[in-house]
């Protein structure tokens, strides 16, 4: 081809594509193109070839076409050259080829023949295209389809799609079992076929209306035939099927078994008519009943009036309410201009006419329940009062009447100022007894240190000062614990991301010290993130705090802690084991061991709060802990406690942090 040829080129400028322009772009498409002579043999084949099957053009040309094909294509192709070569027309048809490494690439094929210039066929010309791509999707498409399909048939209800003239084209196998039909037995049929002609135009004009108005979905009972004759009674959800064009081209539809429903309904009417039947004889337990009411509502301790609609006239007042209101209320006009002087709010403004609980029930017919207000009785003092008031409505919903409880809680606002003053002293003194005895102790202690000091030489004098020494420590342990869960269940501390590992390495080496071993185990390669606050220090230092307290006497201490990532319920958690090889706990104790005040029987004084505060951090923290026998079933080896945390969501890259190790 040279610059005389004719193509598609701007001829204006000059411009028009050559032949290697037309090889570029041939050899840059997806598209193979090649030609065999009359034994199938390749004499021609563009280089993109490579790309599809590894193998380069030089390499295939002067070969046998079966030479490349997957052996059970040979006798088709061979074939098909034959057919080809006898003047045949040929659809585009599929082959499988084998690249360099054995791997079978399919193709699709479309050829024609070369003619001479008398008509002769002289070889065969074909263009080839990778269809890999597409035969994934159109295997991926069918397991989707089997998926859906599977799904389709294993659910309870009965599915199934018919076209405009609701014709079924599809049935799921559950047809079988509601119907006594299988798929096959209704497919191209009607749906009408398998109703009572009146039955069918009522579900007929659902359907027209579902298209006239293109609703989205529809829910409709039904009623169809089964092979016996039998009425079946479904729920049907209908939607619509769109053709590609955006045109509706049928229905699809669920159906569910309603018979069950159907026959509960029907018993509940004949339920109904029995009920109609002693309608007459529950009048008279009606009668004993409202007696029994009315008696109820004389000796309430509670206030109940009321009034009827649409005036406010109070038809009746209970003695709880005339107690309350100092008189007799019945029969007097509801006078919300004259009320609302004495109702007022809890800060001491009046109620507005419409703001009023009762009104609102009567006007409105709404419900109001426990609304806090003060009532200012006629001898000027005040009484804090609790009133709900709900509409009594007619069968039309016509608002009849409006009743109102009222409670009168002037006592109990009185006790809950009490509580308040009481928790505030009760603060302050926690607050006295933090500060104020815990320096006393620190001072006693020290004093303690200089006695010590100077009276070395009598072991017994020096071992009572130990003792006194280490009581005072416990009163001020006491009284940090107790500060701590004020803290704790006050939540008055801000959460903080906190490093796990690091706090249990603080603790380790404050208590490993002369007979007292303790070993750590981290996750390798992290830190160990957790959401807490600084309390979380004394979850361990408490926890091994125990475990040393409460050794065998003489014997060497020995504490192994190991942390480890886990998960429960599908969230991440860091599962922090504290074991020791003491005396154990028996069962009996481990039920109440993180009880308040629950201890175990053990020489050591305390007042069981440790483990208390222990449980109180952990569940702040949104965590838990327990405790087992170190080796299961004997308590005698020793206790394992064990407490999960919450790993937090935002955690340090790999590699940092005190776990790193």
């Amino acid at each position: 081809m040279d610059g005389r040829s004719e193509g598609s080129g701007d001829k204006k400028n000059g411009y028009q594509p050559d032949e290697d322009m037309f090889r570029f772009m041939i050899e840059n498409s997806g598209d193979i193109l090649w030609t065999i002579d009359l034994t199938g043999r390749w004499q021609f084949m563009t280089s993109n070839v490579e790309k599809a099957i590894h193998i380069k053009a030089s390499e295939i040309i002067g070969k046998m076409v079966w030479d490349f094909v997957a052996p059970e294509y040979v006798g088709i192709l061979k074939d098909m050259l034959k057919r080809r070569l006898a003047g045949e027309d040929m659809q585009a048809y599929e082959v499988v080829v084998l690249d360099r490494d054995g791997k079978r690439v399919p193709f699709e094929v479309k050829t024609s023949p070369i003619v001479d210039k008398n008509g002769k066929i002289i070889g065969i010309q074909g263009v080839s295209r990778d269809i890999s791509q597409r035969k994934n999707a159109e295997a991926a498409l069918r397991e989707s389809e089997k998926k859906f399909r599977d799904l389709v048939e294993s659910i309870h209800d009965w599915v199934w799609e018919a076209n405009r003239k609701v014709e079924f084209t599809y049935s799921s196998p559950r047809v079988l079992d509601l119907l006594g039909y299988a798929p096959r037995e209704i497919i191209g049929r009607p749906m009408w076929d398998f109703m009572e002609p009146a039955e069918a135009r009522r579900i007929s004009a659902i359907l027209q209306n579902l298209i006239r108005l293109h609703k989205q979905y529809d829910i409709a009972e039904k009623t169809m035939l089964s092979k016996k004759g039998d009425p079946v009674a479904m729920e049907m959800t209908l939607t619509l099927t769109y053709d590609e064009k955006g045109d509706i081209k049928g229905f699809k539809g669920i159906c569910r078994d309603i018979r069950d429903r159907k026959r509960a309904e029907e018993a509940l009417r004949r339920a109904y008519g029995e009920l109609e039947k002693r309608v007459q004889e529950r009048t008279r337990d009606l009668a004993q009943a409202r007696g029994t009411l009315q008696g109820i509502l004389d000796t309430a301790p509670i206030g109940i009036v009321v009034a009827n609609a649409p005036d406010g006239n109070i038809s009746f007042s209970s003695p709880g309410a005339e107690k309350i209101f100092a008189g007799e209320a019945s029969g007097n006009i509801y006078n919300p201009m004259i009320e609302q002087h004495r109702l007022l709010r809890t800060d001491g403004s009046p109620f507005t006419h419409n703001d009023l609980p009762f009104m609102i029930s009567l006007e409105q017919g709404k419900r109001i329940i426990d609304a806090e207000m003060q009532y200012i009785k006629q001898d000027g003092r005040t009484m804090s009062l609790l009133v709900s008031s709900a509409p009594i409505l007619d069968e039309k919903g016509k608002i009849l009447a409006a009743v109102a409880t009222i409670v009168d809680i002037t006592r109990l606002k009185s006790t809950e100022r009490e509580l308040r003053e009481a928790k505030a002293q009760a603060e302050l003194y926690l607050d006295l007894m933090s500060h104020d005895i815990n320096n006393m102790n620190t001072m006693a202690m020290g004093y303690i240190d200089m006695a010590k000091s100077r009276v070395e030489a009598d072991r017994e004098t020096v071992a009572l000062l130990e003792k006194s020494g280490e009581m005072l420590a416990s009163s001020t342990q006491l009284i940090d614990n107790v500060r701590k869960i004020q803290q704790a269940e006050q939540r008055g501390l801000e959460p903080q991301i906190v490093d796990l590992c690091e706090v249990i390495d603080r603790a380790k080496k404050r208590y490993s010290t002369g007979n007292i071993t303790i070993t750590a185990t981290y996750p390798e390669g992290r830190a160990c993130m957790v959401t807490a606050n600084q309390l979380i220090e004394d979850v361990f230092t408490n926890l091994i705090d125990n475990s040393i307290k409460h050794a065998t006497p003489g014997k060497p201490v020995h504490i192994n802690i190991v942390v480890a990532e886990t998960k429960r319920a599908g969230s991440r958690y860091y599962r922090v084991t504290v074991e020791d090889d003491g005396p154990g706990i028996p069962d009996d104790v481990k039920d109440r061991l993180f009880i308040r005040f629950q201890r175990g029987k053990t020489k050591v004084t305390g007042r069981g709060l440790g483990l208390y505060l222990v449980k109180t951090l952990v569940e702040d923290f949104g965590g838990c802990v327990r405790v087992e026998d170190r080796v299961k079933g004997n308590y005698h080896e020793g206790t394992r406690f064990i407490v999960l945390l919450p790993v937090s969501a935002r955690e340090p890259e790999k590699g940092t942090g005190a776990c790193a190790g």
